[in-house]
C-alpha cells in the first residue's frame, strides 16, 4: 500500500497496488484521476499508466529502486517526462533508520 499525504490541511490518499494485478484507479490530491499498473523489473517496481488531467491524457512511467547505503537504505524514484523530449526526473528518498 502507498500513503500520499498533501501539504498542510490536505488529505491523505491510500492506494493499494497489486503486483501484476489489476489496474487502480484513483484521483490524486490534485483532482486528476490516474490509472497505474505495477509490474516488477529486476529489483524495481515499475509503475505504468495514464494521468487524466483536465482535457489531456497523459503517459506516465515510474521505475522504484530501493538501494542500501551505508547505515540506511535510498529509494530511488525515477520519472521519465510527461512530453516527449523531456529527460527523465530522478528523485532519491533516504530511509533513516530512528
Amino acid at each position: 500500500m502507498l500513503t500520499m499525504k498533501g501539504p498542510g490541511s490536505i488529505h491523505s490518499i491510500d492506494i493499494i497496488f497489486q503486483i501484476g494485478g489489476p489496474e487502480p484507479t484513483y484521483t490524486g490530491l490534485d483532482g486528476d484521476e490516474f490509472h497505474i499498473k505495477v509490474t516488477r523489473h529486476g529489483k524495481s517496481l515499475v509503475f505504468d499508466g495514464r494521468e487524466h488531467e483536465e482535457s489531456r491524457d497523459l503517459p506516465l512511467h515510474e521505475m522504484w529502486t530501493l538501494r542500501n547505503e551505508g547505515k540506511g537504505q535510498v529509494l530511488v524514484d525515477t520519472k521519465n517526462a510527461k512530453s516527449t523530449g523531456e529527460p527523465a526526473e530522478v528523485s532519491e528518498y533516504e530511509r533513516v533508520n530512528q
